[in-house]
């Protein structure tokens, strides 16, 4: 925070609140900037910078939330407005905000100031160092060409491979399903054939049953006709009888035959028996 001195406040961030506060000694205003360096494996480490004069930077634990090192810039080396730091080589680099601005880098393992003009001598190795990267440039990407172009020819003749296995493959794939095709014609043509044989069995059977029940049903139709004529035939002749012995009986009374009056009367009451019964 910029105050006077400088103060840096702890806050936890699941929980979003406040959790302690760490106070500079006199001297260290306005902090403004800070990094944290991911790549410090012992423990949590962040640097804090600045913005007075001279510019300081402070180093602090995370754990333990105490100031660890502190280093203090030259005089004419003040108000630091950004920092970064890598954590592989531990270089730190600040802007500092003067007329011009001045680039400063520190190695944090040790503490070491480096500045930020370079002599002539560095200039040229810089120069020459970049002259030769441009060649080793050049070079691999010259390489990278001839081995793209063989990674193309490759990749193009895997292709052609792949669509000559793919043409066998679709040359295979119609031939089994012509197979298929041919194989499902036959079995339902036997299957066709088959059910118009039932059919016709089927037919042929219902037939004959036709035949056999029209043939009971006429049997069983004479049968009834005969039981029928048989109780007429004889509903028929006891009537015949009925009318004779009317008839003999008449013939009695009226004297056509000669008999006596209890031979009249004995033939009566046999006939009226026989009647009755």
């Amino acid at each position: 925070m910029e105050t006077t001195p400088g103060t840096i406040v702890q806050v936890d961030i699941e929980n979003f609140f406040y959790t302690r506060t760490l106070h500079l000694p006199d001297g260290y205003d306005n902090v403004r900037c800070a990094v944290y360096d991911e790549l410090f494996f012992r423990h949590k480490i962040a640097y804090f910078c600045t913005f007075a004069s001279p510019c300081h930077i402070v180093k602090v634990d995370l754990d333990k939330f105490t100031i660890e090192k502190s280093l203090v810039l030259d005089t004419d080396e003040d108000k630091c407005a950004a920092i970064a730091i890598d954590g592989k080589t531990g270089i730190a680099l600040m802007y500092l905000w003067t007329d011009p601005g001045k680039l400063v880098r520190i190695c944090t393992k040790p503490k070491v100031v480096i500045d930020a003009v370079l002599d002539e001598v560095e200039v040229q190795a810089l120069e020459d160092y970049g002259e030769h990267e441009a060649e080793r440039e050049r070079q691999m990407r010259e390489r990278f060409k001839q081995l793209r172009a063989t990674q193309l020819v490759q990749r193009w003749a895997r292709h052609r491979l792949a669509v000559k296995k793919a043409r066998v493959e679709r040359a295979r794939l119609i031939a089994l399903r012509d197979k298929a095709t041919s194989f499902i014609q036959r079995v339902m043509r036997g299957l066709l054939g088959r059910l118009r044989f039932k059919r016709i069995r089927l037919a042929y059977f219902n037939q004959n049953r036709a035949t056999a029940m029209a043939v009971a049903q006429r049997a069983a139709r004479a049968s009834k006709q005969a039981a029928k004529v048989r109780d007429s035939n004889r509903e028929m002749d006891w009537l015949n009888k009925r009318v004779e012995a009317i008839k003999f009986i008449q013939r009695l009374w009226r004297g056509r035959c000669p008999h006596t009056i209890f031979h009249r009367f004995g033939v009566v009451i046999v006939m009226w028996i026989g009647l009755v019964g």
